[in-house]
């Protein structure tokens, strides 16, 4: 169990840290059996592990984000982190940065690990889906159609950019409406 350093919070961290904790373990999982997978065939990349683990934590977001406290959640992670490691990116600003932050530290498996460059970069790549309201089971497509890391990340930037067919959609739905 991780240890808490809020005491005044004590009883709500520990279940919320039970819920990162578990939430941590299924990822290393999936990663393991697919890195295993991925020794006897080739896989898509939908398949691909750093696919499984982006849309594991898009999901995990979207799902405790509209169901919990995530700022119990953020706690969690916080105090489950490396000691010397800090998180840069203002929690409200970016969910999904500190989920792979956290998950950056338990997740290595063969040759597969969520390197500090890609913690940012995933999550900027997650933080994009969110603002087009992708649902999980299309986050991996939606991602390779809408550019390479570097294009997405100058994409999501721009708090304002939406991708066209977006804009058209949101029209269409005000006008709808």
């Amino acid at each position: 169990m991780t240890l808490i350093k809020h005491k005044s919070r004590n009883l709500r961290l520990n279940r919320y840290a039970k819920v990162w904790i578990a939430f941590r373990e299924d990822v290393f999982a999936a990663v393991k059996a697919t890195e295993l997978r991925f020794l006897e065939t080739k896989l898509t990349p939908f398949e691909a592990s750093h696919s499984v683990v982006k849309r594991m934590a898009y999901e995990f977001v979207l799902q405790h984000r509209a169901t919990s406290k995530f700022n119990w959640i953020e706690a969690a992670i916080s105090d489950d982190r490396d000691e010397g490691r800090t998180i840069r990116t203002r929690f409200d600003d970016n969910h999904f940065h500190h989920v792979m932050f956290g998950l950056s530290k338990h997740i290595h498996f063969g040759n597969y690990s969520i390197t500090k460059w890609n913690v940012s970069r995933f999550a900027k790549q997650l933080l994009y889906a969110e603002r087009h309201e992708v649902p999980p089971e299309y986050l991996v497509g939606f991602l390779y159609q809408s550019g390479t890391i570097s294009e997405i990340e100058a994409k999501v930037d721009d708090p304002n950019f939406r991708e066209d067919w977006f804009r058209k959609k949101m029209l269409e739905d005000s006008a709808a409406a």
